[in-house]
């Protein structure tokens, strides 16, 4: 499903010069095509996160609409847009979110467990689990506590969790970051593939190397979004 919003922008409340708020995402219109990897660039700071959330149902933003196919995201309760974000959005955060109470795996097939509807876990489920985890580089890893993992094992972690749930679109922040440039190239050609695959993907990062996968391109700046590809 295409991913889009109208006149989408975010304010937060801080004193800055003569106002009492600073713009994070000045105004924009964005139409994020199906079947497509859209890399967004922009250093550190420049609004990136705050946008990948809002068009992502976890930040309402402070104007503006966001929909997912004909569905309004922030027109709907919290419960239902949790419900709805479960079975249609998947996002890689930039920070780790595993919980150490499970196993690699537990974590990984969590999401698929949270709602009633959801919660077979069966052997074919745990199997494409499985070889997941192996292109990812965690095969062997299967049953340990994320504790024992590095940052780029906890990152490749989330990869493989936010693909298992096959979302209609998959947000990533930074999904890369932490990565050596082989696993950089494994984990971009296999969004470039779910993209391929049908999936709408939205990348944020600020790695020069994710430009050469990229169906469309725009560059982020003290919250204004610019085209280039």
């Amino acid at each position: 499903m295409k991913l889009r919003c109208e006149q989408l922008e975010m304010h937060f409340f801080r004193k800055t010069g003569d106002a009492n708020f600073f713009v994070a995402v000045a105004p924009l219109s964005l139409s994020l095509p199906e079947a497509a990897l859209t890399v967004l660039m922009g250093r550190s700071g420049s609004g990136k996160t705050t946008l990948m959330n809002m068009l992502s149902g976890l930040l309402r933003s402070t104007s503006g609409r966001v929909f997912l196919g004909e569905d309004e995201l922030y027109a709907m309760d919290d419960r239902t847009l949790s419900r709805y974000r479960n079975r249609h959005i998947a996002v890689i955060p930039q920070g780790q979110s595993a919980l150490p109470q499970l196993s690699v795996m537990e974590n990984v097939l969590l999401p698929g467990m949270i709602y009633e509807k959801d919660r077979r876990q069966d052997a074919e489920r745990r199997r494409e689990a499985a070889e997941m985890l192996e292109q990812l580089g965690l095969g062997a890893l299967l049953d340990v506590s994320p504790r024992e993992l590095s940052g780029g094992e906890l990152r490749r972690l989330s990869i493989a969790r936010a693909l298992l749930m096959h979302p209609d679109v998959l947000c990533c922040d930074e999904p890369t970051a932490d990565l050596d440039d082989e696993n950089t190239r494994v984990v971009l050609d296999i969004l470039k593939k779910t993209a391929g695959d049908g999936c709408t993907v939205f990348m944020v990062t600020h790695e020069e190397d994710a430009v050469h996968y990229a169906d469309r391109l725009y560059r982020m700046q003290s919250g204004q979004v610019t085209e280039e590809k």
